[in-house]
């Protein structure tokens, strides 16, 4: 009858200091090497796998109650602190029963895992299949973004569905050979808009359904559309629909006043479904009441409607069409961020008089972040506020490029003007960058040209942090694609994590060319040179 929170390792000191100061949680469960971080919290820590004396006494659990809290999940919040969001069990219990329902998974088939546990998918991966009897398919830690691993496993017999933020399985197309996926049945999509040409782009490698799913951690997934191989190429041109409510919920396009809008005009989309939403904010009444209204149109007396600001529209069919948000939230590689919260965190440091944070896409379309500060700036200053911002937020929340400006643009009514902020320039992404200390000739030049080529930026360092100099997760996907194709080697995702700059890299390649060489026979080899020489 308890309920967990969940925490990555990797997370900085000061965000579980935050989390922990808000959720006070009486244990914490951890690997023996992330436990010693934990020690001075004040919280026992219990470490996994270590050999506990029996001989306590047992306790009778209380009985449990599905108005209880099951979990409370930690999300970027706007007031510059992670807010947490309480689900109860009825909410999950009626998330998984959906799931059942449509994909009755059963013993001997198995459902891939590798949604890190922060995000709340995890739950859905894991609880999914084991209530009904399934297997858990893990990926190794630290392996969930290689595609070759991922691959792997989708191939594996009896593994029926797998999940995917799209930026994510763009990654994965974009790098996969052709294989089979001989019982792969279902590959579902959630957490961000679904790039138009995705479905055409799966529907040529893959031979299953793709499902695009949409919702919130505040309801669970709501909305699903789904598309057979045959008909995915065929979606709507121009966006591909959110898809229709579905389980317990119901959807409601409304004004500001919360009045229904007429299909084809832009509204809020709103949520209600009776069991079927969060508790609320932890230790927030006011976001909880701004976010939590009473249903205009409720079918309990009490009942509530999440307002989850986006902004859709809905058309003569039914589909919803996602326009955007109404607030500064964005998604960043599928991770929610508050870029009031990213702001509060750079307003700390002393050379920050104001800053702003936007999100703008890439070159494939992807969101990146972007801070803009007033304040005695220099390349010196940016390193050391990108420091700062590195030891209070998480990765997928620190900015790619620091601009100084000598002020923000305001509107006549004094606020801030995000549409006059000025679009970075490739060099704005490179100010990080240490060209003076040059890669060597050879192979590092090699992997420079390819970081250059992923970054977008036209110069590097050999002892540059690829996650300083604008790299993330997905990029290294398409780095390691590209060493692949130009080496014919295999470097790991986790392998490229732990040598993440281009002299580090040059060992690891080195290596495993040197290994390939020794296993290559003369005949191999001749082949090879003949081959390049053509």
């Amino acid at each position: 009858g308890a309920a967990f929170v969940p925490l990555d390792a990797g997370f900085p000191p000061e965000r579980v200091a935050r989390i922990f100061a808000d959720a006070e949680p009486v244990l914490l469960l951890a690997h023996a090497p992330q436990a010693d971080r934990f020690a001075g919290l004040g919280v026992p820590v219990l470490e996994i796998g270590a050999a506990h004396a029996g001989g306590g006494a047992q306790r009778q659990a209380p009985p449990a109650d599905p108005r209880q809290a099951a979990y409370v999940y930690y999300t970027s919040g706007s007031t510059g602190a992670p807010k947490g969001v309480v689900i109860d069990h009825r909410c999950a219990l009626g998330r998984l029963a959906w799931l059942q329902r449509r994909y009755a998974l059963a013993a001997g088939q198995r459902v891939l895992q590798k949604t890190p546990l922060i995000f709340d998918v995890a739950i859905w991966e894991i609880f999914g299949p084991l209530m009904a009897g399934a297997t858990v398919l893990m990926a190794d830690p630290g392996m969930e973004a290689d595609v070759a691993h991922i691959g792997a496993l989708m191939a594996r017999p009896g593994c029926v569905f797998a999940h995917f933020v799209p930026s994510m399985l763009e990654a994965y197309l974009g790098a996969a050979a052709p294989r089979a996926y001989p019982d792969l049945r279902w590959v579902q999509l959630s957490g961000e808009a679904v790039p138009p040409d995705l479905p055409a782009r799966f529907a040529a490698h893959f031979g299953c359904e793709l499902h695009n799913m949409y919702g919130q951690t505040e309801t669970s997934e709501v909305a699903a559309c789904e598309f057979a191989p045959a008909n995915a190429p065929s979606v709507s041109p121009g966006f591909v629909p959110m898809g229709r409510q579905i389980g317990l919920y119901r959807l409601f396009v409304l004004d500001a006043g919360l009045n229904p809008v007429p299909a084809g005009v832009p509204g809020e989309l709103c949520v209600a479904g009776v069991g079927g939403l969060a508790r609320g904010y932890h230790r927030q009444p006011g976001l909880t009441a701004e976010r939590f209204v009473p249903h205009p149109f409720p079918l309990e007396p009490g009942e509530r409607l999440y307002r989850t600001g986006d902004l859709v529209r809905e058309h003569e069919d039914g589909a919803l069409e996602y326009l955007g948000r109404l607030d500064q939230q964005t998604k960043i590689r599928g991770c929610r961020v508050e870029t009031g919260e990213v702001e509060a965190a750079l307003r700390r440091h002393p050379a920050v008089r104001a800053c702003a944070v936007v999100a703008r896409p890439d070159e494939t379309g992807s969101n990146r972040l972007v801070a803009y500060l007033v304040g005695d700036g220099d390349g010196d200053v940016a390193d050391t506020i990108a420091g700062h911002a590195q030891a209070i937020l998480p990765r997928y929340m620190l900015p790619e490029a620091y601009l100084f400006l000598d002020r923000l643009p305001l509107t006549p009514s004094g606020k801030l003007d995000r549409r006059r902020l000025p679009a970075p320039r490739p060099e704005d992404f490179e100010a990080r960058a240490t060209p003076d200390e040059q890669p060597e000739p050879g192979l590092e030049a090699h992997l420079a040209h390819i970081w250059c080529e992923v970054l977008g930026i036209r110069m590097v360092g050999r002892n540059d942090n690829f996650f300083a100099v604008g790299g993330n997760s997905l990029k290294s996907v398409q780095v390691l694609s590209r060493i692949r194709k130009r080496y014919e080697i295999d470097v790991s995702v986790r392998q490229f994590f732990a040598a993440p700059t281009i002299k580090e890299l040059a060992v690891v390649v080195l290596d495993r060319l040197e290994r390939l060489v020794a296993s290559l026979s003369d005949a191999d080899v001749a082949e090879r040179l003949r081959n390049d020489g053509a």
